[in-house]
């Protein structure tokens, strides 16, 4: 079988969490000896990254094209020009034999332009939308939105196809938003299958700790969205409790001073969203207390973030997946993730806490946390891998097959 990926940004992209999930399943499935191939752009990919742009070029054993657009190219200009300008895509489509078109994101124009090219090929189409029909986000920018949904190319697009959902909560959401935008019943056409992880991140990040104290993560965007200023707020509320050591690693000496909290992530994607939380900081007296790295924590240096973490946090306002979650565990750190994510499952399986997103229910669930003695922070640990694992290559990529499947013989 030959799948297509049309993304707006992919790896080694980082510009959220759909790069790395689509490339998690791009692998998977060249593993299972099926032919895959990713029409993207070079948003959010450094000249010196060594990758060839405008032809393709083999990233990890998949085909992939970057299409170039100008370094200084924000994603809404890189729309705009394959908006009004879309012949070099079409001619690559035209180029590339497949059969099916999985696209990603629903307000991406290079998605759409590819869905409507395979219906006109009588292509079989499977759209990821990656959360952006769950309310929070689909609810943001609403007349720019509106104007998006009435290009009548984004409708053929979407008409008719099938969906990837990864939660119970999107899947009902795609279903009410096509009811809503196309008049179509898509309930059996949506197919709920969580993201899988790829095997790099079970590899255990360095010794070597990053920083000389102990400290609560967040890594990611650092967005509105993530509702970062509710973990700060918590952090800020907690009862002062020194950290135990992480029980999975060893040799890492004695666990003392004063716990901190790190904020991982680019710091300039919404300046005055960072602004806004750097002033919540000084007016909380945490100057010292909380690090934001202001830059993207990629590979290594990534993992090796988690390892050392004491736990991880995710107090997302909505989240259709969290792939930072999964990450988190598979370096066997617990979790806490708000009740807006659909992470209940840390809770039944002991992997860590899924609390109300409010401060005060964050700092409780933090402090029952630090409460936990070294036995029992080892058990919620190895709890943690056991989970990470369900959500590896071996354990779901049969699923996304028998979707593939599915839809070819519709």
């Amino acid at each position: 079988m030959k799948i297509l990926f049309p993304i707006g940004s992919y790896y080694p992209s980082q510009q959220g969490g759909p790069c790395n999930s689509v490339r998690a399943l791009a692998k998977g499935l060249l593993k299972t000896g099926h032919e895959v191939k990713v029409i993207t752009t070079n948003y959010d990919i450094s000249p010196d990254a060594g990758i060839p742009f405008d032809q393709w070029t083999e990233v990890e054993g998949i085909q992939v094209f970057y299409m170039r657009f100008p370094t200084v190219s924000s994603p809404a200009k890189i729309d705009a020009r394959i908006l009004f300008r879309p012949g070099r895509l079409l001619s690559i489509l035209g180029s590339t034999s497949c059969d099916i078109v999985h696209p990603t994101m629903l307000f991406t124009v290079l998605s759409h332009r590819a869905a409507e090219y395979a219906i006109n090929k009588n292509l079989p189409v499977i759209w990821s939308p990656r959360g952006s029909m769950l309310p929070y986000t689909f609810s943001r920018g609403t007349l720019k939105k509106k104007l998006f949904l009435s290009l009548p190319f984004v409708k053929r697009g979407l008409t008719g196809s099938h969906f990837h959902a990864t939660s119970d909560e999107e899947a009902q959401q795609i279903a009410e938003v096509m009811r809503n935008y196309t008049g179509e019943d898509v309930t059996d056409r949506v197919h709920n299958i969580p993201n899988l992880v790829g095997d790099e991140v079970f590899t255990p990040g360095g010794e070597a700790a990053p920083y000389p104290y102990k400290y609560i993560l967040h890594l990611g965007r650092v967005h509105p969205k993530k509702k970062i200023e509710n973990l700060i707020e918590a952090f800020s509320k907690m009862s002062p409790l020194k950290p135990h050591p992480n029980p999975l690693q060893s040799g890492e000496g004695e666990n003392g001073g004063e716990l901190k909290l790190v904020i991982a992530g680019w710091t300039c994607e919404v300046p005055e969203y960072t602004k806004s939380l750097k002033l919540l900081v000084e007016r909380l007296r945490l100057n010292d207390r909380v690090i934001f790295t202001e830059k993207r924590v990629e590979g290594h240096d990534k993992a090796t973030l988690y390892r050392h973490a004491e736990v991880f946090v995710l107090p997302s306002e909505s989240e259709n997946f969290g792939m930072v979650v999964l990450e988190s565990l598979a370096q066997g750190v617990p979790v806490i993730a708000s009740n807006k994510t659909p992470w209940e499952i840390l809770e039944k399986r002991d992997a860590g806490y899924w609390p109300a997103n409010d401060p005060a229910t964050l700092a409780r669930a933090l402090e029952r946390f630090f409460s936990l003695n070294n036995d029992e922070r080892k058990k919620m640990a190895v709890n943690s891998v056991a989970l990470a694992q369900e959500y590896g290559n071996e354990a779901l990529i049969g699923k996304y097959l028998k979707m593939y499947e599915e839809v070819v013989r519709k």
